[in-house]
This record gives C-alpha cells, structure tokens and sequence, in this order.
C-alpha cells in the first residue's frame, strides 16, 4: 500500500490546523470564515503540491477562482464583525441599509445587525456565539479566552465544522451569500476594487513565485523557477562517471549529462596496449518531462569486453568532436583469489565539511587501490520532486569531484541503493522515482532499456569468491519479491562464492530512533534474513539511522557467534544523528556498539 510522503503529510497537518485554531473571530459568520482559512491553507498547498509538475498555464485559472472566492468571503466577513474589529474606516465603507447615521454615532461605533436574516442554527450556542433574546437584538460578544477556559475546545470545534457542512451543502445558502455580496460590492466601492485588484496581484504574482516549487531536506533549502539558474550548458559534458554492472570484472557502464542532443558522437576506449574501441549508445534518455527549466538527455554506454584488474582510458565526444570531455582513467576489479576488493561505503549524503573529509580520507594512498563506491540510498534528498532536480546535480557533482581522480588518477565506478528520500517516503509506485532509474544503471538489461523497467535490486560480482547483493528497503519493492529473487541468485551460483555481502538503506536490526518491532525491519526479520540464514551471509551493511551501529553475529533471530551474520550501520555521510539513540553500554540484545554522529 502506498503511503504518504513527508509534503503530503506536512500539507495534511497544516491543513487541519486551522479548524482547531482558537483564534477564530466571533461574528456572525464565523464559522465560514474558518472555512475561508482552511481553504485559503489549502489552497496553497495544492499549489506547492501541482507546480512541481504543472505549468503556470494550467494553475494561473485554478488560482483566479480560489482568490474571486477569498474576495467575495472577505466581503461577507467584513459585513459580519463590528467595526471596531476590523479596524477599517467608515468612511471607506458606506453604511448599510437599515443603519442610519444617528444609529451609528449611538451605537459605540457597531454595525446594527437587525438587517441581517439570522439562522437560528447559527446561535444555538450561547457560551460560543454571545446570548440571543430576539431575532432583532445584537448578539454579545465575549472575550476568546473567557470561552477557551468555559469551554471545551474540541467540542467547539466539532460543532464548528458540523455547521460548516451543513451551509456547504445548502444552494440556497450560497445563493444568500452571493446576492449580499453582490449589494456590498455595490454600496462599498473602495474596499471591492481594493480587494479586486489585491485578487488581480495575487492571481498573477503567486503562479509566478511558487512556479515549480522544490523544497529539498538535509540541508533544508527551498528554490522556485525564478530563483535557478540553468546547470548545463550548450556544447558541454556536465556529468560524466561509471556505473558498476553485475560482472565489473569484464564490463563497465558509462552516463553522462548534455544540454544538447549528443549527435554524431564517439566513445572510445584505449587499453594499455594502445588499442582503441569504440563503443555504441546503449540508450540515451531525454529528461524534458522532469525538468522543465533546461534540456537535459542522460546517454548510457554499456562497455564490455574488458579484461580484469585492467586500467582503461575513456574519452567522450559528440557533435562531429567539437565537444569533448577530458581523458579518464578506470580500473576494472580482479578475479583472481589473491587479490583483495576494495571499496568505499556510506549512505545519507549532506554536502558538508564533514562529508568532504570522510571523503578525502576515503581515498588516501594508504587505502588504495580502490576500486569502487557504494552509496547505501538517501543520494540527494530531492524528496521524488522533479523540481528539485539540481539537488542531484550538486550531489552528483560531489561524488565525481572527490572519486573521480584518486592519487592513481582513476576514476571510481559507483553503486547505488535506492533510499525513502529518492521517492519522497517508503512504499511509493515508481512513478514518485523521478531521477534515481534514469540517471542510474548497474545491470547490462538496464543499459540497454527504458528507466521504467530498471530495478531497484541487483547482484554484483566481487571477484572470483565473493558476491554483493544491493537491496531495496521497501521503497519501491519490499522485502517478499527480493527473498524469492535473491535465493534465485545465489541457488544458481558457484560453490567457490564464500564471501556474501548485503547493502540496503532502511535497517533490519534498527539501533535508532524506530523499535525492532517497526514495519519494516520486522518484515525483513520474517522473510529475507531467512535467505541471509541460508547462504550465510558474512556482513549486512544498512544506512538510514545516521549513527553507527555494530550488531552481534546474528542468526535464526539469536545470537550466534560462530556462524550469525554482523549487520553494521547506518548512514553518516556527512549527516547528523536525527535523535540519541538513548546510552552507548546498556543496548538492546542484538547491539553490540553503538554511537553517535555529530
């Protein structure tokens, strides 16, 4: 089941704020003025929520409507509070029929309200609406906080919403308001095209400033249309890197970003022999129906045919060679038994002091070589916005600026897990994935297709005796499908493959802010550590929680020091820790350390 995403929760609670306020006015129409709020709320919500994939076009209609209802509200608002409440002068608004000028200089400045037809629903509360002795007298109005302590609020305020329903769905009641509004338009002139031409500004204005709204988390930023500024340029490679596929021993994936179409192009690559090869388009994805602000199109090159522990240069050009990219270097991993496989793990990028030292520390001469990096999900935090697509320009832009030249100046493939901030929230269709499969490839299937039929999941071969599973911690695909699929991989295997690793985002043993008893690590604890059980699993490293976390050897649900699995943690690639975990020596059963991040 789909569930909602953080926006959409957030929209939701802001919403429903305002029909628990207690800073309703009490006039007449109260009541309708707590509906003029939520609409007013909501209606800015829907706007954020549309224009992040609508054009102004289609919204700029949407929004006239909403703001002629807020004039044709006003008025019926104004009409129903004293004038001593709304601090607007008289002589601005023309009295109405029924209020002579001796009335009013004896009446402390209060619009009479016997002219007024008064529905005797609407009064039937007299601690909430002022006492009602006759239909011609004026109601008394009371101090809002002697109410807030007689009375209960929530009660008010289902009682509030109960009359609300009943004049929606009464026509003659609109056809009341409209025919009064319409008089007032009339016998007020300056406060209607006062009002008018506040709708006019804020029909034209507001389209405009919120024109695809993205607001990113971790680091908190939000942008517009207005505010961006393109990223790409014309006759430029903006991104370039490499992809690990299932057997990086003998295969690597190329992508990289242009503004413009790569026509007449030519990828080659040179072995240390001086051999060139050159290697065709696997597929090249335009983005024009996510990004709206610039062209972009995402050329995936699928390099095979390679040999193992090899170094390779890669060169890149198109548009007959008049554009070209610097030349690369890459190594292609070992297969041999005697030499070792290493790579670079972390999940939940924030673009910060921190994140830039763990990465120069990760690529220090002592650790080399290298041959690989695995972000564990949370690449970008664009929250599934397609407005919020320079968030991942920027990350990538991090990523290949830190291993895309280590001190043997090679450029470092990489591997990603898909994370809840990819899509917005867990459980979410592919639909909400607007960047992660069409910049992403790590099968040689996937190279070759549409971004739509990419997986979330996929196995990796490390050597001749070890294998790494990436997983999907029930983003776009839970925990059911991958256990049938991964026992699949690893039942058609050979027997020499001693070494299993597991990489996902979302943890199963949790050491943070969720319990063992949470959706989805109790999910995973019934399905797929089963499989991890039965293969026997070496390491499982999970993200997330932004701690660091060590488990005990774990099996069967127990521990196991001889033949259990570790699983190590979370996600502190520069993040912060998002809560304390509570103390570092009284742990849970199954922890064996835990700390915390910055």
């Amino acid at each position: 089941m789909t569930e909602l995403t953080y926006r959409e929760k957030g929209f939701l609670a802001f919403f429903l704020t305002p029909l628990f306020s207690k800073l309703l006015p009490t006039s007449k129409v109260h009541h309708f003025f707590t509906l003029l709020k939520a609409g007013t709320i909501l209606s800015f919500a829907f706007v954020i929520s549309a224009l992040s994939s609508w054009q102004y076009i289609v919204i700029a209609p949407v929004l006239i409507i909403i703001f002629i209802y807020l004039l044709f509200a006003s008025l019926i608002h104004l009409r129903g509070i004293p004038q001593s409440h709304t601090h607007i002068a008289l002589s601005d608004i023309e009295l109405m029929p029924g209020v002579s000028e001796a009335h009013h200089n004896n009446s402390n400045n209060s619009v009479a309200w016997n002219e007024f037809e008064v529905d005797e629903d609407d009064y039937n509360d007299s601690n909430a609406h002022g006492e009602l002795n006759d239909i011609n007298s004026k109601p008394t109005f009371r101090d809002p906080r002697a109410l807030s302590r007689g009375n209960n609020r929530l009660a008010n305020a289902v009682d509030n919403v109960k009359r609300t329903a009943k004049n929606l769905v009464s026509i003659g009641w609109y056809r009341k308001q409209l025919a009064l509004s319409r008089d007032d338009i009339v016998r007020s002139p300056k406060t209607s095209i006062f009002l008018m031409i506040l709708v006019l500004v804020f029909a034209i204005v507001v389209p405009l400033a919120l024109d695809r709204v993205c607001v990113c988390s971790h680091p908190m930023t939000i942008s517009v249309r207005l505010t961006r500024s393109t990223y790409c340029s014309n006759d430029e490679i903006c991104h370039l890197y490499l992809t690990l596929p299932e057997d990086p021993s003998h295969s690597m994936i190329l992508q990289y970003h242009t503004r413009d179409f790569p026509s007449d192009f030519c990828v080659t690559v040179q072995s240390p022999s001086g051999e060139n090869t050159t290697v065709g388009r696997s597929f090249i994805q335009p983005m024009d129906s996510i990004i709206k602000e610039e062209s972009r199109y995402v050329s995936t090159h699928y390099l095979d045919n390679l040999q193992p522990n090899t170094i390779y240069s890669l060169s890149v050009c198109y548009n007959k060679g008049k554009v070209c990219s610097p030349i690369h270097k890459f190594r292609t991993l070992p297969i041999d038994n005697d030499t070792p496989v290493r790579f670079v793990v972390g999940g939940d990028i924030q673009l910060n002091k921190d994140a830039r030292d763990l990465a120069a520390e990760a690529i220090k001469k002592r650790f080399s070589p290298l041959h690989f990096v695995v972000i564990g999900g949370d690449v970008a935090y664009a929250e599934g916005v397609p407005a919020c697509y320079q968030r991942w320009d920027e990350k990538l832009a991090f990523l290949i600026s830190n291993f895309g030249n280590t001190s043997e100046g090679l450029m470092l493939p990489f591997l990603f897990a898909i994370g809840n901030h990819e899509a917005g929230a867990f459980f979410q269709p592919r639909s909400s994935v607007p960047f992660f499969f069409r910049y992403t490839s790590f099968t040689a299937k996937d190279a070759h297709s549409s971004p739509q039929t990419r997986s979330s999941y996929h196995m990796h071969q490390l050597s001749s005796f070890g294998s790494l599973a990436i997983l999907d911690s029930c983003v776009i695909s839970c925990w059911g499908p991958q256990s049938t699929w991964l026992d699949d991989q690893w039942s058609s295997t050979k027997d020499n493959i001693t070494n299993r690793v597991v990489i996902y985002h979302s943890p199963i043993y949790p050491a943070g802010s969720q319990p063992l008893t949470a959706k989805i690590p109790s999910m995973g604890q019934s399905t797929i550590t089963k499989i991890f059980d039965k293969y026997n699993v070496s390491l499982v490293l999970e993200n997330h929680e932004h701690i660091f976390k060590r488990t005990k050897p774990l099996r069967n649900g127990k521990v196991d020091e001889e033949n259990g699995t570790v699983y190590v943690g979370g996600g502190a690639f520069g993040i912060g820790s998002r809560t304390k975990p509570g103390n570092t020596t009284n742990l849970p059963w199954f922890l064996e350390k835990r700390s915390l991040t910055k």
